[in-house]
């Protein structure tokens, strides 16, 4: 099987950085993306295809809640398996998160762009956007990034770039662009 881990690296004197703590996700999963707000991280990762075995997660994206408050010995806290998000081949580059106040966005290929609240102690899933009004045209498509600035979310596509207003209730398109590949 693949073996993961996530690691707390001080950086603080970025010519030494330093390693303080770490720990290991279970199998199947292997750590693709990685987002922090103050002592917590989430790390999304991909459940590996493990011949021989039926685990949980296999082929689907798993979401983790890392407690960091302890350096030397972060904590898994909570794990969700993301709904309808499966990981193929097309899209082994989907798997990124961001995190903008209190929301986190996972991109998670078919499963749309997955939008979680983080004002409890353990992620919401708030909802899950599998498409997009652009230009009076709806699109479906995985999404396969996405990145955050101001209080506004990139969303890479396949073919199409969307930029959602996260301070505007149902998080409307508000520009795009056309693309060979994003």
């Amino acid at each position: 099987s693949t073996l993961s881990s996530v690691g707390i690296v001080d950086v603080s004197a970025p010519a030494a950085p330093s390693v303080l703590g770490g720990l290991s996700l279970p199998p199947p999963w292997v750590a693709n993306s990685v987002a922090v707000r103050g002592d917590t991280g989430w790390v999304l990762a991909k459940g590996a295809v493990v011949v021989g075995a039926e685990l949980e997660g296999e082929g689907r994206w798993g979401l983790f809640t890392i407690d960091g408050s302890t350096p030397s010995a972060p904590l898994i806290v909570n794990t969700l398996t993301l709904p309808g998000a499966q990981s193929t081949n097309i899209l082994e580059a989907v798997g990124r998160i961001a995190v903008l106040d209190d929301l986190l966005l996972v991109a998670a290929g078919e499963g749309g762009l997955a939008i979680f609240s983080l004002q409890g102690t353990r992620p919401v899933l708030l909802d899950t956007r599998t498409s997009f009004l652009v230009d009076g045209v709806t699109l479906t498509r995985p999404v396969l990034s996405v990145s955050t600035q101001g209080r506004y979310a990139f969303v890479s596509l396949f073919g199409q770039a969307v930029a959602l207003d996260l301070g505007v209730d149902g998080f409307p398109v508000v520009t795009s662009l056309t693309t060979r590949w994003l």
